[in-house]
């Protein structure tokens, strides 16, 4: 599977993820912004850093990170995607809809070869939602499958279930779908932190990638 195939539907889900209208908007914006807080970010060589989260993960060794200008193109893509396929919803929930994907903003996102390069059959990406109100792991979790249900080829094949990197607890499930003719898993985990929905989303359609993912979501590390 080419990137060009694999990424378009990485990030309608990646997006429909954020856009759950599990957090109503508040009067005025809490700070810092999703923008802000992805700007502090920072890849240098496999490692990325984020100091207003204080978090840092390893990317897979020889892995390459997306340009800010990639992620801001994938970005406008899947948003565009995501309110395309919104589009039977009311005025009020589109609205709603509107001011989660604009509170999302994508981290990172790293691919075995060069962007534009044929071959790429995995991608790992980081993105987060600046929450309005307050929730829990597990029902951001739960709000988040169920909009990724509204895709008729989705497939659940591990329900939602804790687990635990470096002290700090995550919520995730895993899902099965179908395009372009191929088969490929994505693997959600979601932490909340500082009122910020942080989640990875990794996408595999060759299972050689497997442990290098599973080994990365492992070097997560969290500051005070």
């Amino acid at each position: 599977m080419t990137l060009n195939m694999l990424k378009p539907l990485c990030f309608i889900i990646f997006l429909a993820l954020s856009a759950a209208f599990l957090c109503p908007v508040a009067a005025g914006q809490t700070r810092p912004t999703a923008q802000v807080i992805a700007e502090s970010g920072n890849a240098e060589g496999m490692l990325y850093s984020n100091k207003l989260l204080g978090f840092t993960i390893l990317a897979p060794g020889t892995w390459h990170y997306f340009s800010k200008e990639q992620n801001d193109n994938a970005h406008a893509a899947g948003r565009d995607a995501v309110r395309a396929s919104k589009s039977g919803l009311s005025q009020a929930e589109q609205a709603a809809l509107d001011r989660s994907i604009d509170n999302t903003q994508i981290m990172f996102q790293a691919t075995p070869l060069p962007l534009g390069e044929p071959g790429n059959a995995a991608i790992f990406s980081c993105g987060i939602e600046r929450l309005q109100t307050a929730t829990t792991l597990e029902k951001y979790a739960q709000a988040n499958k169920k909009m990724v249900l509204m895709t008729p080829s989705v497939k659940i094949t591990k329900d939602i279930y804790p687990v635990t990197f470096n002290g700090v607890g995550f919520s995730g499930f895993e899902t099965e779908t179908s395009a372009y003719g191929k088969i490929y898993r994505q693997k959600y985990l979601v932490t909340i932190r500082r009122s910020v929905a942080l989640f990875f989303v990794t996408t595999i359609q060759n299972n050689k990638y497997d442990q290098m993912l599973d080994y990365s979501l492992k070097t997560i590390r969290f500051g005070k």
